[in-house]
């Protein structure tokens, strides 16, 4: 996976507010981001319920961890 592709999902599964912005206009959303267009057609293909299943997942592991 490229540094890119990483950090575009890192910015993804941080904030609720970032996913709902990306599935309301996921092309030019990506571009914006700085996203390479090489990667467009992966990212595209993500599925809106397994998108906001991850950023849960990751939200919960977040509380756990600041909880410990």
């Amino acid at each position: 996976m490229s540094m890119a592709l990483e950090i575009f999902l890192a910015r993804l599964y941080s904030s609720a507010v970032e996913v709902e912005s990306f599935l309301r206009e996921r092309p030019a959303y990506a571009r914006a981001a700085g996203l390479p267009e090489e990667h467009l057609p992966d990212v595209l293909a993500i599925d809106a319920g397994t998108l906001r299943f991850a950023l849960q997942s990751f939200e919960h592991k977040r509380r756990r961890s600041a909880s410990a």
